[in-house]
C-alpha cells in the first residue's frame, strides 16, 4: 500500500471481540474496525495478544478478508467456518478493490499465484500465472521470489496476445492500497517502534483532550496509536506506559459509562485526520 505523510500504525486487543460469544456479531464489530481503518487511510494494524481473552487469529482473518479484493476473496480464503458471516459487514471499496472487467498498460492490481513455471519465452528462468480478476490469468516474469498460492501486487505492462504483469513493490503504489495485518506482543512491539523512532500515542479518557487547535501537535512521520480493551485501558495492560509519548482524549465529556474499542478507534481517527498531512 501507499505511505501517507504521516503513517498510521493501529494497535488493538486481541479481546476486542469478548463482549459476545455470537460469531456473527463478531464479525460485525471487527468489520467496523476494517472499515475506520479505510477510511482513514490506517497503513497497518497489529492486533495484540490480551491475557484475558485472545482472539486474535479470528480478528486478524477476518481484517484481511475485508482487506482483500472481492474477486480474490475465495482464492485467498477458500471455505472457511470463521468467516461464515462475512456477508454482514460492509465492502471497503477502496482502490484495488474497484477494478473493471479489463486491465490497461500501467494498471495496478492485486493479484494470486496460480502456479509457477520455468519458460525461456519470458527470457527469466522462472515465472507464473497470476489471476487477477480477469476471465484469463497474466503471465508473470521475473518472479523468483514469488510462491504459489501468494497475494501479491502487479503492474500490466503487455495486453497484446497475452497479458503481462509485473510485480509491484507496496511503496509504488500511487494510491492509498489498504492496510496489513499482524499479531503481536504489545510490550515488545513498542520497544520495536520506539527503537525505530515512532510517535506512541495511547488513548485513555484520562489523558489529555485533543481540541481543533491542539491535534496537529500529535502526528508526526510515523504514529502508532494504541487503543484498550473493553475491560481495561492501556495503562492496566502494559508495563511499559514509561514508552508512550502522548496520552489522549478524543471523547472527552463522554455521555456514556464506557466507550466500546471500535467506537475509540472510529472517534480518535476523525478527530486526529483533522490534520493529517
Amino acid at each position: 500500500m501507499k505511505k501517507t505523510a504521516q503513517e498510521i500504525r493501529v494497535l488493538i486487543p486481541s479481546s476486542l471481540t469478548v463482549e459476545s460469544r455470537d460469531k456473527k456479531v463478531k464479525t460485525v464489530k471487527i468489520g467496523y474496525v476494517a472499515r475506520a481503518a479505510a477510511i482513514f487511510k490506517v497503513d497497518s494494524i497489529r492486533i495484540y495478544r490480551d491475557e484475558a481473552h485472545d482472539e486474535s487469529k479470528l480478528i486478524k482473518k477476518i481484517l484481511e478478508y475485508s482487506e482483500t479484493p472481492p474477486y480474490l476473496k475465495k482464492k485467498v480464503f477458500g471455505l472457511d467456518n470463521d468467516l461464515r458471516y462475512v456477508g454482514t459487514i460492509p465492502p471497503l471499496q477502496i482502490p484495488s478493490h474497484n477494478v473493471e472487467k479489463e486491465t490497461k498498460v500501467g494498471e495496478i492490481r492485486e493479484g494470486f499465484v496460480l502456479e509457477k513455471f520455468g519458460d525461456e519465452r519470458v527470457g527469466s528462468d522462472y515465472c507464473a500465472r497470476v489471476y487477477i480478476g480477469l476471465d484469463r490469468p497474466a503471465l508473470l516474469a521475473n518472479c523468483s521470489d514469488v510462491s504459489e498460492n501468494q497475494r501479491i501486487t502487479v503492474r500490466t505492462i503487455s495486453c497484446d496476445d497475452k497479458i503481462v504483469v509485473e510485480k509491484v513493490p507496496p511503496n509504488e503504489v500511487p494510491l492509498y492500497w489498504g492496510f496489513d495485518v499482524g499479531i503481536c506482543d504489545l510490550d515488545t512491539e513498542l520497544q520495536m517502534l520506539k527503537q525505530k523512532g515512532w510517535s506512541i500515542i495511547s488513548t485513555s479518557r484520562k489523558g489529555e483532550v485533543v481540541t481543533k487547535d491542539s491535534n496537529d501537535k500529535y502526528l508526526t512521520d510515523r504514529n502508532a496509536i494504541i487503543f484498550g480493551s473493553p475491560d481495561k485501558g492501556v495503562r492496566h495492560i502494559t508495563e511499559r506506559m514509561d514508552l508512550v509519548d502522548q496520552e489522549i482524549n478524543t471523547i472527552p465529556d463522554q455521555g456514556t459509562k464506557t466507550v466500546r474499542t471500535e467506537e475509540a478507534i472510529h472517534s480518535t481517527l476523525t478527530i486526529l485526520n483533522l490534520n493529517r498531512k
